[in-house]
């Protein structure tokens, strides 16, 4: 939801589970490069109104496959998705869910041979 989203505008310092899921949003070319150090230029593209038209517009098949290695790599290397600890906005959260789906999906139709994706991250 843009609610959720929107609630970031009003952060100092990014909660560090945004990190991983800003880079899959770039891997899919939701929203464009910039340097993730700079919350600024970060939040310009996750707060702004064209983020969800974006991910409603994204059809997951049209993801190349080096497209689909940085997102596997991304989701599954920092366990985009997991439930975190740490007080983090709904929409990060949901982001990063949306993000594994869309890894999970790719992995399942796509790139069977790349192997299984949990669409639940192992937390242990």
């Amino acid at each position: 939801r843009r609610e959720d989203m929107v609630a970031l505008r009003y952060v100092n310092r990014p909660p560090s589970a945004l990190r991983p899921v800003v880079e899959a949003l770039q891997a899919m070319a939701v929203i464009p490069a910039c340097n993730l150090d700079n919350w600024m230029a970060v939040k310009k593209y996750i707060t702004g109104p064209q983020l969800l038209s974006k991910i409603r517009a994204l059809h997951p098949d049209s993801l190349s496959s080096a497209q689909f290695r940085k997102l596997r790599r991304v989701v599954v290397d920092s366990q985009v998705g997991a439930p975190h600890d740490e007080l983090v906005s709904k929409g990060v959260d949901r982001l990063g869910a949306w993000c594994r789906t869309v890894a999970c999906y790719m992995a399942q139709h796509h790139f069977p041979e790349s192997g299984v994706i949990p669409l639940y991250p192992d937390v242990g």
